[in-house]
């Protein structure tokens, strides 16, 4: 007998342990996301963003839930410490928008 398909209950959080190669795949993914994006586009991401309009569009979607799992795996590895600091000039990531 099947019990069914297994379904997260509102207001549930599941914790979970994520390597640094899922994170980079995160990063790797939103570059994808804004890849074929025009400056034009990426402004109104950042207006829609602001905003909380980006609903409005798929792939501003797609981007903010990604930019929001990422900015809390590092909200969390902050707060436990799992983090090591850097000078941000010694880096060579595009600058992308931020979900906030």
């Amino acid at each position: 007998m099947s019990k069914g398909v297994p379904v997260l209950p509102p207001n549930t959080e599941v914790p979970i342990s994520i390597g640094t190669g899922f994170v980079q795949q995160l990063f790797t993914t939103m570059g994808f996301i804004l890849s074929d994006k025009s400056p034009e586009q990426v402004a109104a991401l950042n207006k829609a963003i602001e905003n909380n309009t980006y609903n409005d569009e798929p792939w501003m979607a797609a981007y903010v839930t990604i930019a929001v799992l990422v900015k809390h795996i590092e909200e969390v590895a902050v707060e436990k410490n799992l983090v090591t600091y850097s000078d941000l000039s010694e880096q060579d990531s595009p600058s992308a928008p931020q979900a906030q």
